[in-house]
């Protein structure tokens, strides 16, 4: 027995042949394929890895063109905030400017407004013998005015608060009602484009005259060139009067 086994395993190291034949008796088809098929797996794998290689180069090319864009990015975000930066800038400016035009043309209308308004509001309101007691060149009538004011502050009547609107009024005239034969005091404030404060202020001064003067009728008055819709909807709730410049 030990001799056939020592003469098996010698023509299995010495005889090709027989070996196969051996291999191929023992060892599946698959067994046997797995050479061929390592070898074929090696070829894909070297394939596959020249791919991969391929695929690399591309994902980094893409990645430097991605970073470039980014900056690109950075670069046009950092531009776009500098130009809303300098727009809002301008707009300020713009807001400015229209602002001065604004305080610029409400100071010639009420200037317009002194030599006007009297005969103007004495008409719409039917009022006669008016003049101005505020806001005017200051006159003995005017002088008086500003006593009566201030008797009304030390009598309690009227607060410093008030009288100081009062003195801020625009304009104040006074006259007499062609229906009632009272004296009227009209509190008018004065602004190119009339909005909400003015008819407030307005409206405020002619409650503060009332109580100043408490025998008188008062009126509120806003005049100007034009009404914003806020202020034609505050003046119709409170009662004062809006009166349209006419255009020269």
């Amino acid at each position: 027995m030990v001799a056939i086994r020592q003469d098996f395993l010698r023509l299995l190291r010495e005889d090709a042949e027989f070996k196969s034949e051996v291999r191929r008796a023992v060892l599946t088809d698959e067994l046997l394929n797995l050479p061929e098929m390592f070898a074929q797996m090696s070829v894909r794998m070297d394939g596959m890895s020249v791919r991969m290689d391929g695929m690399s180069v591309r994902m980094d090319e893409m990645s430097e063109r991605i970073a470039q864009n980014g900056e690109q990015i950075a670069r046009n975000t950092e531009q776009i905030a500098q130009l809303v930066a300098q727009m809002a800038e301008m707009n300020a400016q713009m807001a400015r400017a229209e602002n001065d035009i604004a305080v610029l043309k409400g100071d010639v209308l009420e200037l317009k407004m002194v030599n006007r308004v009297v005969p103007f509001i004495s008409d719409k309101l039917e009022l006669r013998a008016g003049f101005i007691v505020k806001g005017g060149q200051p006159t003995e009538t005017s002088a008086e005015f500003d006593d009566s004011v201030y008797d009304a502050y030390r009598g309690g009547a009227v607060n410093r608060r008030e009288r100081a609107r009062i003195n801020a009024t625009d304009l104040i005239m006074t006259a007499v009602s062609r229906k009632s034969g009272a004296r009227v005091y009209v509190a008018v404030e004065a602004s190119f484009v009339i909005d909400v404060r003015d008819v407030s202020r307005a409206r405020d001064s002619a409650d503060i005259l009332a109580r100043a003067f408490p025998d008188a009728e008062t009126h509120s008055v806003v005049y100007g060139r034009s009404v914003n819709a806020g202020g034609r909807e505050e003046a119709d709730r409170r009662g004062v009067s809006v009166f349209i410049a006419e255009r020269e």
